[in-house]
């Protein structure tokens, strides 16, 4: 016969292993269900939205939509161009307001960066752009342009201001394909 104190020192024992399962069971839980909660709101506010279900019409809906078009931005909504002029080490300021506006868009409306640049900005431009495109299901599009002045009094520009705060006063010109930017 087992002592009450013997007892005791058994459930003690046990308890240890015990509250280790379910701590790891707990976390376990807790983890599947942030997974879960992830994914609902990722498949509602991307891919499949507006679609009809998962179906053989989703890849041509898909299909339908074109490069640079948002998922589930509204049919009507009219496109957002967005102008950044970035010389020397601004770049990286230029970049982050990019991301901030991707992030905060929450695919109301498609966006349209339109970025002026150094000749030797450009390429660090393009292989950002080119990934977060690639992260974000091209849900944007972008172009890249080299600071372009006047030929009238080319020199005198430059000299005038900084090469980026000059080039601002000519993005009319520079961009006669687009009606309005922010």
């Amino acid at each position: 016969m087992v002592s009450g104190g013997a007892q005791i020192g058994v459930a003690r024992e046990l308890r240890g292993p015990v509250m280790k399962v379910h701590r790891y069971l707990t976390v376990l839980v807790l983890t599947s269900f942030v997974l879960i909660w992830y994914y609902i709101l990722r498949v509602n506010n991307g891919i499949f939205t507006g679609l009809g279900g998962l179906g053989a019409n989703s890849s041509a809906a898909l299909a339908r939509r074109g490069p640079g078009l948002r998922r589930n931005a509204p049919s009507n909504a009219s496109e957002i161009a967005i102008v950044v002029v970035a010389c020397g080490e601004r770049h990286n300021e230029a970049l982050n307001m990019i991301k901030s506006a991707i992030m905060f868009n929450r695919n109301q409306s498609p966006l349209r960066f339109v970025v002026v640049a150094e000749d030797q900005l450009k390429q660090n431009f393009v292989e950002k752009l080119d990934d977060w495109q690639e992260i974000n299901d091209n849900i944007f599009t972008y172009e890249i342009h080299s600071l372009t002045f006047p030929a009238k009094d080319k020199d005198e520009w430059k000299k005038l201001f900084k090469p980026c705060a000059a080039q601002r006063l000519f993005l009319p010109s520079l961009l006669t394909h687009i009606d309005s930017v922010l």
